[in-house]
């Protein structure tokens, strides 16, 4: 038989762990009280009485504040998560027949949105027309908070946003490549060293002075020349086809240049190490029908065509450099 101290809040357990995180938020009972229409005494005692359920303390008590103890921040994050899997079941189960229905604002960066983003949109709008889908371009994270996105992809190499709720999708790595009018005037790289002497065209979200590349378990930072900063891979491209030194580049901005001719691989065993592509929502809390649905479609079909590109650039870098390129 359970003890007493167990039994006595499984009734009303989430409840108190509602109240628990009401209380941290808002940084005291009197406050916690006030918005949960009770008195702090009884925000105090459904705490003390949650204390004594798990038989630890969660909270240091003074005059001016409570702090979370070692126990109460781990706890604190459990709280969370599963009030918001509640709050999420109950809604899908209400809004299970629910069509997705008014406006979805999409943002993505403006490579990867042209290349991938754009098509899905185009099928989603075609699967739930009563949906006006309202799509932005952006180079770094937008404020989705502020600016009232629903979904946002972007790239980054671990997520960060903490107030956010972040999935990786995919990853992707870039690879080095010029012209062959450039690699002719200028000499080709043998290692990763030699980048050192050449003119290199840089992405402003890639750090000023360093490129990271890896082959394998060897991986090497290296100071560029930069000759040129660009804000998207795609001006990068135009800028690396008119001769102006070495890009990297994400697979699928190279594919057609590579196919044709107009850029060549450099070091085609060497690439950045993989970053994340990552969906970023509001919350996970009570998601509508719409975004839940645009959730579904894009992360059915863009890890699937990065994987592709990756797989198809890979295979024209090696196969026009040949076994001992670099």
């Amino acid at each position: 038989m359970a003890a007493p101290s167990r039994t006595r809040l499984n009734s009303g357990l989430l409840h108190a762990m509602r109240l628990f995180v009401a209380v941290v938020d808002a940084r005291g009972f009197t406050a916690a009280a006030r918005q949960s229409n009770l008195t702090p005494p009884q925000v105090s005692r459904m705490i003390a009485e949650l204390e004594l359920r798990l038989g630890t303390k969660l909270l240091h008590r003074n005059a001016r504040s409570v702090t979370l103890t070692a126990a109460g921040e781990q706890y604190l994050r459990k709280c969370r998560t599963i009030l918001e899997l509640v709050e999420e079941a109950e809604g899908e189960a209400r809004d299970t027949v629910v069509r997705p229905a008014g406006t979805l604002r999409v943002s993505s960066m403006t490579s990867l949105g042209r290349h991938y983003v754009q098509p899905v949109i185009v099928e989603y709008a075609q699967r739930y027309p009563g949906v006006k889908v309202e799509y932005l371009t952006r180079q770094y994270p937008p404020d989705i908070l502020a600016e009232g996105i629903d979904s946002s992809l972007f790239f980054a190499s671990d997520l960060t946003a903490s107030s956010l709720v972040g999935r990786k999708v995919a990853g992707a790595r870039a690879l080095l490549c010029a012209s062959p009018d450039y690699l002719a005037q200028h000499g080709t790289p043998t290692r990763p060293e030699d980048l050192l002497a050449h003119s290199c065209i840089k992405l402003t979200s890639v750090p000023a002075r360093y490129w990271e590349l890896t082959e394998g378990v060897s991986t090497v930072s290296v100071p560029v020349r930069s000759v040129l900063d660009c804000d998207t891979p795609d001006a990068v491209l135009l800028a690396a086809l008119a001769g102006l030194g070495i890009g990297l580049f994400p697979s699928w901005v190279v594919i057609d240049s590579l196919r044709s001719g107009r850029l060549v691989p450099v070091l085609p065993r060497w690439r950045t190490p993989e970053v994340g592509v990552y969906l970023l929502i509001p919350s996970r809390r009570l998601l509508p029908a719409k975004t839940r649905a645009w959730i579904d479609l894009i992360t059915s079909r863009l890890p699937f065509a990065l994987a592709r590109d990756e797989r198809i650039a890979t295979q024209l870098a090696v196969s026009q450099s040949g076994a001992s390129a670099d």
